[in-house]
């Protein structure tokens, strides 16, 4: 939609739409500077905090499926002070074939 500003959508409503979402929303699918791949499941109420939302790993660093932890990208590394991880992309998770949607539903019932 970033792309399109300006010449499909009002670049002050997009503005608007994503502080009202934030620029990864829950079911997002983020490549983490790390490598990891994850899952957004749920954001910050503070817009400070809207582009380090909590995620569920769903790689490792080298592209390897796992069921990963849950990350709050928010969380501070315990002796910098420093956040621990950063999102370096978004990805589209249909391209990719996965189904984020699995990442919510409990299982075993």
């Amino acid at each position: 939609m970033s792309e399109k500003s300006g010449r499909d959508f009002d670049p002050l409503l997009l503005r608007a739409f994503i502080a009202m979402l934030g620029p990864y929303p829950v079911g997002s699918l983020v490549v983490l500077q790390s490598g990891e791949i994850g899952v957004v499941v749920s954001v910050h109420t503070q817009p400070a905090l809207a582009d380090r939302p909590r995620i569920k790993l769903i790689t490792d660093g080298g592209g390897r499926r796992i069921d990963g932890s849950l990350i709050d990208l928010a969380a501070p590394a315990p002796a910098a002070g420093l956040p621990r991880r950063s999102i370096a992309l978004g990805l589209n998770a249909e391209a990719y074939g996965i189904r984020t949607a699995d990442y919510f539903l409990v299982k075993g019932r």
